[in-house]
C-alpha cells in the first residue's frame, strides 16, 4: 500500500478527509499589511514578479517556495492554507 500523500502543512490528502486549499488572498493580505512590494517578495522567494501575482491569483506555489514564503511573510504554512471538507 502507498503512503497517502500530505500537505505542506502535513495533512492527509487521501481524499476521506479534510483537504487543505492554497489561499492566494491570504498572501496579498499579508504583503499589503507589512508594505511590502510584489518585486521584493518574489526576490525573496527566488521568483519572478510574476509568478508570485500568480500565486497570489491562487495558483499555488512549488512546496520547494513554501519555506521562502513563510519567512518572507512571518507567517506560518497554516496561515497560507485553509482546510476544506469533502462530500
Amino acid at each position: 500500500m502507498r503512503p497517502a500523500r500530505r500537505s505542506a502543512s502535513g495533512a492527509v490528502l487521501d481524499g476521506r478527509g479534510p483537504r487543505e486549499s492554497w489561499r492566494g488572498a491570504t498572501l496579498r493580505e499579508r504583503r499589503l499589511a507589512l508594505g511590502l512590494t510584489t518585486t521584493s517578495c518574489a526576490t525573496a522567494c527566488d521568483a519572478r514578479e510574476s509568478t508570485w501575482l500568480r500565486w497570489e491569483s491562487g495558483s499555488p506555489p512549488p512546496a520547494t517556495r513554501l519555506r521562502a514564503i513563510v519567512r518572507v511573510l512571518g507567517c506560518t504554512f497554516d496561515d497560507l492554507f485553509v482546510a476544506e471538507v469533502r462530500r
